[in-house]
């Protein structure tokens, strides 16, 4: 029967050994998984990372700004914007810029197509639907902004030579004028700024109340599953945590018979645990990044690598925040339960001492005497 016992112990103790070790390993894992998960899944989160890299990476606005500076004018479009814009300074097409889209209108945007994005994953959409609110920029630029905008690019302008208000005057005289890109005096220059005003004006009034993106909409099978996909990501990131705490019950039922032992057998491992998720964000960053870069080789897209190093310093600054946070958590768990260990031990060792200090030692006159007709 003793033998039996000794061998369920060590059986036992092997397990508690072993899940110990299993707690140390998988609970920094799965910590790190729900830090991401509180993260990546997190629209407040992701829209404010977004919102300072755009920012920081001189705003998501002038690659656009570029790209229709660099457009060629369409056939029935009389302003060459290309060559309009192309006196302005990179300042001063910054002030323009500001002055037509202001930056604060471009924040709420991409925090709506973010929060729009995510919303997705939560409704019966075969696929995303984005919905950019054009109606704020309509106003500001009917108000005041057009004519601001269209006089700091007309002072860009050079002086014009007399053979172009030559040309110019007779366009007027025949009624087709052609386009000038420098500054005419007086009431020429006053009836070019109401043109360009014009024009802008009725470009401005043929926006519509809103541009509406279907991202994936000629894919809706994918979508499907690159949705499905993601909700048991989020969920297994979510939840995760839950196999090393089962590794905690199972110790508690196998070995822990007392509290010191329960201090014990949980304080190492959450001390341990805790220790390595301080560490692990050290070498968060470049998995991430080692990741992501291996993922846009194989896919071919070079798709402006720098920003989105930009936005994954962001995440993992986000990411180790939380990590550490938790760290921190588990570290001060353990050494709580090992002090508890450690006290509770010392204080029945005081008390069992007393009790052996206060014992009466036996005297000979409490010993039993002979009786009898010897007594």
């Amino acid at each position: 029967m003793s033998r039996t016992t000794n061998w369920r112990k060590s059986v036992a103790t092997a397990l508690a050994v072993i899940l110990a070790a299993g707690f140390v390993v998988l609970a920094p894992l799965t910590v790190l998984a729900r830090s991401t998960a509180a993260v990546v899944f997190s629209p407040d989160v992701m829209a404010s990372v977004l919102i300072q890299q755009f920012s920081l990476a001189e705003d998501v606005r002038r690659p656009l700004f570029e790209a229709l500076m660099g457009s060629p004018p369409e056939q029935d479009q009389a302003l060459d914007l290309s060559q309009a814009l192309g006196y302005l300074t990179p300042e001063e097409q910054d002030q323009v810029l500001n002055s037509l889209i202001p930056p604060r209108w471009a924040q709420e945007q991409v925090e709506g197509a973010v929060r729009q994005m995510y919303a997705w994953l939560d409704n019966q959409d075969p696929h995303p639907t984005i919905a950019l609110d054009m109606r704020p920029i309509k106003i500001h630029l009917l108000d005041s902004a057009v004519q601001a905008a269209v006089a700091r690019v007309i002072d860009s302008w050079p002086d014009c030579t007399p053979e172009k208000l030559a040309a110019f005057a007779g366009g007027l005289l025949t009624g087709t004028p052609e386009m000038l890109y420098c500054s005419l005096p007086g009431a020429l220059g006053d009836l070019l700024a109401g043109f360009l005003t014009t024009g802008l004006t009725q470009s401005v009034q043929a926006l519509p109340p809103e541009i509406v993106l279907t991202p994936g909409s000629a894919r809706p099978a994918e979508m499907l599953q690159l949705k499905q996909d993601l909700l048991a990501f989020r969920a297994l990131m979510r939840w995760s945590w839950l196999v090393p705490a089962a590794f905690l019950l199972l110790i508690l039922g196998l070995v822990v018979r007392s509290v010191p032992s329960w201090g014990r057998w949980w304080g190492w491992p959450l001390l341990g645990a805790g220790i390595l998720s301080l560490v692990s964000p050290l070498a968060g960053g470049w998995i991430w990044r080692g990741w992501l870069q291996r993922a846009s080789a194989e896919a071919g897209v070079q798709m402006a690598l720098e920003l989105v190093d930009g936005v994954l310093d962001g995440l993992a600054a986000e990411i180790a925040a939380r990590q550490l946070a938790a760290g921190v958590f588990l570290a001060l768990t353990g050494i709580a339960m090992l002090a508890m260990a450690w006290f509770v031990r010392r204080r029945r060792q005081r008390a069992l001492r007393s009790v052996q200090d206060d014992a009466p030692e036996p005297s000979r006159d409490a010993e039993p005497r002979p009786s009898g007709m010897f007594g």
